[in-house]
């Protein structure tokens, strides 16, 4: 992870701002270093396995199954440890030296592991920290516990990086120019993944600001996203107590300890005891108290030293003060320009009544009075500096200064500073939510709010020319509609209702030119009907004379047709 923020830098279009990131390039971890090739044992099926296994932690998924590990009784027996880290009994191990996703390919498979196993630190620039983020389940709990107090790096923007974080348990951002709108920002982190499991760092139950000014009430909505948390640091911001009343009530004295000066590291062995505090009584801590690792002999640059030559002390008789400079400079005319002289030419201030050799004191050279009066310009330009942190706030203490690297740890102080009554109002707790309160808690509901309309800044000159031009075109419109209206009331004729009149045609469709029906080819050319002969019927299909004599006796029976209409 890197926290690294763009800056800004002009361009040659003073419309496009050009953004430039600094040098990704980090510090190797220790443990990229050669190892050592003579094994205390032959490797077993066991330690090959493990070691192809440690290259993707993240496909562990063992489930509700745990393997146990078999300390050996006797020296001369097989350790799967020793055959895996063959320095582990060294005086000065260095956890350092080992790969962290070896680390959590042990812890996240084995139960019994020795004390050693139960903390690993790394730092945040480690390519594979993503990968150490285990998912804690009810026989293993891996957490992360982030230390970067007095961090220039962490700001609103590169706090977004920490969204990898999916175990993160305590975070200590004091002293840093940390926001409310970066703990918005860290609060947006939270997520929802496609299977209906939380990520992001959602596991968040302590969180330290202490001193961060830009801090206000302004958290307090955000507060929601961490449904875990439950001890705030608020000391030293712009936040008030109550407004965080009544979900948080000032931390009584027996939980003071879970506060600045207590290491964070130093916390989590009291809170085992804390039931539902964790998912498993079997915790293991991924500690991060840097950015980078320290640069490793390879790395550092070769240093020339040169040997000393022609180098002589000159000491002062009448003060305990000595010079070590070369003897070739002793020869060298000191310029002119250094000093401010009425005569011209060197002259012994002992022997001269000048208002310069006058305000020089006695048996002090003028080369001694210039060191001392450029050594009171750097102390007063040091303390101005000083001044000017102090007045604005940004001082960081010496006990909270972040390390860049991991080989420099925090230093804590062991006793606890003085603080004000509305200091330790600040100190806000709650009772620990059980670990099990996020198996009740579903994602919400997938809802599209409708997009407010977008503030465009338009100067007022540019808005009353657009009404101007709106009320030009309604004008136009009345005009043209005034224009149509006699024209149109003259050629439309008044038609009569008749129901069964057939409806006008749609203007769009009666303009529409009217498209022939495609002919269809005919097999043989038409006749007229009258041309065609009646064809004659084959001899005894024909009627009778007396079927049809019959037939017309019968019809007109049933009725008269030549007496129809006359009168009788």
């Amino acid at each position: 992870m890197n926290l690294q923020t763009p800056v800004a830098s002009p361009s040659v279009d003073a419309t496009v701002l050009k953004f430039t990131m600094a040098s990704s390039k980090v510090n190797a971890g220790p443990y990229t270093l050669p190892s050592p090739t003579n094994l205390p044992y032959v490797p077993s099926l066991s330690a090959l396995c493990l070691m192809t296994l440690a290259r993707y932690p993240d496909q562990i998924d063992m489930g509700n199954l745990r393997l146990n590990y078999r300390q050996p009784t006797d020296d001369d027996d097989y350790d799967l440890l020793r055959s895996l880290i063959p320095f582990l009994d060294d005086p000065g191990f260095n956890w350092a030296l080992v790969d962290p996703r070896l680390w959590v390919t042990l812890v996240s498979i084995y139960d019994g592991l020795p004390p050693l196993f139960r903390s690993y630190t790394v730092p945040l620039s480690d390519p594979h920290l993503p990968m150490l983020q285990r998912p804690s389940t009810p026989h293993f709990s891996l957490i992360t516990i982030l230390e970067l107090p007095g961090c220039r790096e962490l700001t609103d923007t590169s706090i977004v990086e920490l969204k990898q974080l999916h175990s993160l348990f305590a975070v200590d951002f004091s002293e840093t120019r940390l926001s409310s709108q970066g703990f918005k920002v860290l609060a947006r982190t939270v997520l929802w993944d496609e299977h209906g499991q939380p990520k992001g760092p959602w596991g968040l139950r302590i969180f330290r600001c202490r001193n961060c000014k830009a801090i206000d009430d302004a958290i307090l909505p955000h507060l929601s996203a961490f449904p875990l948390l439950f001890a705030l640091d608020l000391r030293g911001t712009r936040c008030h107590s109550k407004t965080f009343l009544p979900t948080f009530q000032p931390a009584p004295e027996d939980q003071h300890s879970l506060y600045h000066p207590t290491p964070l590291y130093a916390i989590v062995d009291p809170l085992r005891s804390r039931e539902s505090m964790f998912s498993s009584p079997n915790v293991f801590v991924l500690r991060i108290n840097a950015l980078y690792y320290a640069p490793t002999t390879a790395d550092r640059p070769p240093t020339h030293k040169r040997p000393v030559e022609d180098v002589c002390v000159t000491f002062n008789p009448r003060s305990s003060e000595y010079v070590v400079q070369s003897s070739a400079s002793l020869t060298k005319e000191p310029p002119r320009k250094r000093f401010r002289r009425r005569r011209t030419g060197f002259h012994n201030h002992h022997d001269c009544d000048c208002i310069d050799c006058a305000r020089t004191p006695a048996g002090l050279d003028p080369q001694w009075a210039l060191q001392n009066e450029i050594a009171g310009q750097e102390m007063m330009s040091q303390a101005a500096e000083q001044r000017l942190a102090s007045f604005y706030g940004i001082t960081p203490s010496g006990e909270g200064i972040s390390r860049r690297y991991t080989s420099q740890p925090h230093e804590y102080p062991s006793s606890d500073t003085q603080s004000s009554d509305s200091d330790r109002l600040l100190m806000l707790y709650r009772p620990h939510p059980p670990w099990n309160v996020f198996a009740d808690l579903r994602p919400p509901a997938a809802t599209t709010p409708a997009a407010p309309a977008p503030e465009v800044a338009v100067p007022k000159r540019r808005t009353a020319e657009m009404a101007n031009f709106a009320e030009q075109i309604l004008e136009k419109r009345r005009k043209l509609q005034q224009d149509m209206a006699p024209s149109s009331a003259l050629s439309a004729p008044v038609l009569p209702s008749n129901p069964f009149r057939k409806k006008p045609k749609d203007p769009v469709e009666a303009s529409a030119p009217q498209v022939p029906l495609p002919e269809t080819p005919s097999p043989r050319p038409l006749k007229p009907i009258m041309s065609i002969a009646t064809p004659v019927l084959p001899k005894g299909v024909a009627p009778t004379s007396g079927s049809i004599s019959k037939l017309r006796q019968k019809k007109s029976g049933a009725f008269n047709w030549t007496q129809w209409g006359k009168k009788s």
